[in-house]
């Protein structure tokens, strides 16, 4: 599998073998200091210790139309939680359905939330809080126009053997 982060200030990075580490690792971990930190980067693979501290406090499904099979952007928003809400992991096409979600109205969304956020916290600096926001590319690299920039995600996952 592949994953990738995108920042318009570096190249695209890829790296090969990265879903477990590099989707696990926007997730809280608790580390045996009892700190408590998102890791964004990871420039090692954590040990053992470390992965038991690992921990989804809560996790939350939102469903698709019933009829389109289709995410709406307003429902992701209604399910986020400020401070709580770290990553939001989505497909771009269901190969058994067929549905293709709106991922890139989904990311301007997230943001706009984040603005507006940042706007009446007043504690809350841009920086300090970001929901990180994941797409399983497989299934639609090959047969749809796949832009990382032009879908605004953070993180693609590609596997080699559906492409």
């Amino acid at each position: 599998m592949l994953l990738m982060q995108y920042d318009p200030k570096l190249p695209i990075v890829v790296a090969a073998g990265a879903s477990t580490y590099g989707v696990g690792a926007v997730i809280f971990h608790v580390f045996p200091n009892e700190t408590e930190k998102v890791i964004m980067r990871s420039s090692r693979s954590l040990t053992p210790e470390e992965q038991k501290y690992g921990q989804v406090k809560n996790l939350t499904i939102v469903p698709v139309d019933r009829l389109t099979g289709i995410v709406n952007p307003s429902a992701i928003l209604g399910a986020l939680r400020p401070n709580q809400t770290v990553l939001i992991s989505l497909m771009l096409a269901n190969n058994e359905t067929g549905a293709i979600m709106p991922v890139g109205d989904v990311v301007r969304a997230v943001r706009a939330w984040e603005a507006q956020l940042y706007k009446s916290t007043d504690n809350l600096a841009p920086s300090s809080y970001r929901v990180f926001i994941h797409s399983d590319l497989a299934q639609a690299v090959g047969k749809l126009d796949v832009n990382i920039r032009k879908l605004g995600i953070d993180y693609g996952t590609i596997v080699g053997h559906k492409t």
